[in-house]
């Protein structure tokens, strides 16, 4: 099984989270992961779950307010960058692992909620 890519080949620009969101991970990872900033085209997180859950599958996301209210259900993604190193400031010792994933066969009513989410919990684009 080839493994995800060591350098992170961003096309889009990446809003980094102004407000907690959390991505609960579906399916064999089944956990939280804290969302550190997202696109139009994807996600990154900082995640307990082992690469090799991930690597090669198809990862099934919801979107978690820190009101533990549902912003998105049921989003498509695959891994396509991973970083061992665990620079999470609030990282307690546990090993978080950064994790790239990149959408798959969104609608463009899911792109639209991904632009109002964007403007809603993030900070402005850095330049």
């Amino acid at each position: 099984m080839p493994s995800a890519p060591s350098i992170e080949n961003r096309q889009h620009p990446r809003y980094r989270m102004k407000d907690t969101l959390v991505a609960a991970m579906q399916g064999e990872c089944n956990s939280l992961a804290c969302i550190v900033d997202l696109n139009r085209k994807g996600i990154g997180i900082f995640s307990e779950c082992e690469e090799s859950t991930l690597a090669g599958k198809l990862v099934v996301l919801d979107l978690i307010s820190d009101e533990n209210r549902f912003i998105m259900r049921s989003l498509s993604a695959r891994l396509v960058f991973s970083s061992p190193k665990s620079n999470h400031p609030n990282d307690p010792g546990t090993r978080l692992i950064r994790y790239g994933l990149q959408f798959v066969n969104l609608s463009p009513l899911e792109h639209r909620l991904l632009d109002m989410i964007i403007k809603n919990y993030a900070l402005p684009e850095e330049n």
